[in-house]
C-alpha cells in the first residue's frame, strides 16, 4: 500500500515537515468551503450577493497578495508563513467567540487573508528547497498534503454546519496553530538549493534593479500562461460556487452534508490518486500535464448540466473531477518556477494569485446572476463553454513554450 509513496523519497527533510504541518493544517480546516453555504444559508444572502462579498473579499486580498510576495522575497519566508499564520488564527478565534453575523463573515476574511498570504512565501519556499529536475515531485507531495488532511474535514464540517458551525471556525484555529508550532520548532534550514543542471538555467537570478513588471515583459509566454490559467480557474472554482449552491437549491440543508460528502471524496481521491499520477505522468512535461487535466474538468463540469436532481451520480462525476483537479496541479506550479527567475519567485507567484483571484471573484458574479435569471443549467453551460476556451488556449500554449524552453525539453 504504502509502496505508492515511494515517488516521495530522498527530499529534504524540511518537505516532509512541511508536508506534516499541511495535513494538520488542513484537518481543521472545516470553514473555508463552507462559506458559499454561509452566506447563503445562514445569513440568507442571494448567490448574486454572495457574489458581490466573494469579490469585496477579492480585493481585499490584492494588496496582501502583493505585499506578501514583496516580502517573501525579500526576508525570510519561513519566518513569514509563521507570522501570517499567528494573524490568521487569531481571526478565527474571534469568528469562534461571536455570534454569527457579517462581522464574524469580515474576521473570516481578513483570516482568509493572511492565509493567502502564506501562499506565495510557501510555493517560493519549495522552490528554493529543490533541484529543477525535482520541482514536480516536490509540488505533488504540497498538493498531496494540502489534501491528506481534508479527507474527513468537509464530512465533519458538513455535520457541524447546522447548529453548531463556532466550533467549525475554533477547530480551523486550533489546527493551525499546532501547524505553526511544527513550523516554528522543526523547520530550521531552509537555504536554496544549489543546481548546476542545465534545465535550470531559466531560474537564474535576474539583476534586482530591474522590476517584475519588466522580467513578465520580457517573458510575455508567462503574461499568456497567467492568461490560461485565470480562465481555467474561473471554471474549476465553480465546483465550490456553483455547486454547493446547485445542491443547495435541490435539498436545501442537505445541500452542506452533500456537499461535504463530496468534498471528502475529492480529498480521498487526491490521497490515492496524486502518488499513482504522479509516477505515471513522471515523463510528460508540465503543460501536457495540465491539459490533460483540464480536458477532464471541463468534460465533468458539463455533465452537471444533465444530471440534476440524480444523486449518486454527482459523486461518480466528482471523481472524475478530482482526477482532473490532479493531473492540472502536478503541472502548473512546476510549470511556473521552472520558467522564472528565482529572486522574483514571490512577487510573480503572487501576481498570478491575484489574477486567478479576480477572475474567479467576476466570473462567480456573473455565475450567479446567471442562476438567478435563468436557470442552473444555464450557468453549467456557459462553464463548459468557457472551459472549452481554455483548452484551445493551453494547447497553443504548448506549442511555444517548447520553442521558447528548449532545455527544459532535454531530459
Amino acid at each position: 500500500m504504502f509502496k505508492i509513496f515511494d515517488e516521495y523519497r530522498g527530499l529534504r527533510k524540511e518537505f516532509y515537515i512541511l508536508l506534516l504541518g499541511r495535513i494538520v493544517s488542513s484537518m481543521g480546516a472545516l470553514v473555508f468551503s463552507m462559506l458559499t453555504l454561509i452566506l447563503k444559508n445562514k445569513l440568507g444572502y442571494s448567490p448574486s450577493q454572495v457574489a458581490d462579498i466573494l469579490l469585496l473579499a477579492t480585493l481585499i486580498y490584492i494588496p496582501g497578495t502583493l505585499v506578501a510576495g514583496r516580502l517573501c522575497d525579500r526576508y525570510n519566508k519561513r519566518n513569514l508563513i509563521i507570522l501570517f499564520s499567528l494573524v490568521a488564527i487569531c481571526c478565527e478565534l474571534v469568528c469562534a467567540f461571536i455570534p454569527l453575523s457579517l462581522v464574524t463573515i469580515v474576521f473570516h476574511i481578513c483570516a482568509s487573508l493572511f492565509s493567502l498570504m502564506q501562499w506565495p512565501c510557501y510555493d517560493a519556499l519549495f522552490a528554493d528547497l529543490s533541484k529543477t529536475k525535482d520541482r514536480d515531485r516536490v509540488y505533488s507531495l504540497n498538493y498531496l498534503g494540502n489534501n491528506l488532511g481534508g479527507i474527513l474535514t468537509p464530512i465533519v464540517g458538513g455535520l457541524l454546519f447546522e447548529k453548531y458551525l463556532h466550533i467549525s471556525f475554533l477547530v480551523t484555529a486550533l489546527s493551525a496553530l499546532v501547524s505553526t508550532f511544527m513550523v516554528f520548532f522543526l523547520v530550521k534550514d531552509v537555504s536554496k538549493e544549489k543546481d548546476d543542471e542545465i534545465q535550470s538555467s531559466y531560474e537564474k537570478d535576474n539583476d534586482q534593479t530591474t522590476t517584475v513588471w519588466q522580467v513578465l515583459k520580457n517573458k510575455r509566454i508567462i503574461l499568456f500562461y497567467f492568461f490560461c490559467m485565470m480562465i481555467a480557474d474561473m471554471v474549476y472554482s465553480q465546483f465550490m460556487f456553483l455547486l454547493p449552491l446547485n445542491l443547495e437549491q435541490l435539498y436545501q440543508e442537505k445541500g452542506a452534508k452533500y456537499f461535504g460528502l463530496l468534498m471528502s471524496l475529492n480529498s480521498f481521491t487526491v490521497a490515492i490518486g496524486t502518488p499513482l499520477l504522479t509516477k505515471l505522468l513522471k515523463k510528460q512535461m508540465d503543460i501536457k500535464k495540465v491539459i490533460s487535466g483540464q480536458v477532464l474538468i471541463v468534460a465533468t463540469l458539463c455533465c452537471f448540466t444533465f444530471i440534476q436532481g440524480i444523486l449518486p451520480l454527482y459523486f461518480v462525476i466528482g471523481f472524475v473531477f478530482t482526477l482532473g483537479e490532479i493531473c492540472s496541479s502536478l503541472g502548473q506550479k512546476p510549470y511556473l518556477t521552472k520558467r522564472v527567475p528565482a529572486s522574483y519567485r514571490g512577487r510573480i507567484i503572487s501576481i498570478s494569485i491575484i489574477g486567478v483571484r479576480i477572475c474567479q471573484a467576476l466570473f462567480d458574479k456573473g455565475i450567479g446572476h446567471l442562476m438567478e435569471e435563468y436557470s442552473v443549467q444555464v450557468a453549467w453551460v456557459v462553464t463548459g463553454a468557457i472551459g472549452l476556451v481554455v483548452i484551445l488556449c493551453y494547447i497553443v500554449l504548448a506549442v511555444f513554450d517548447k520553442k521558447n524552453y528548449p532545455k527544459l525539453y532535454s531530459y
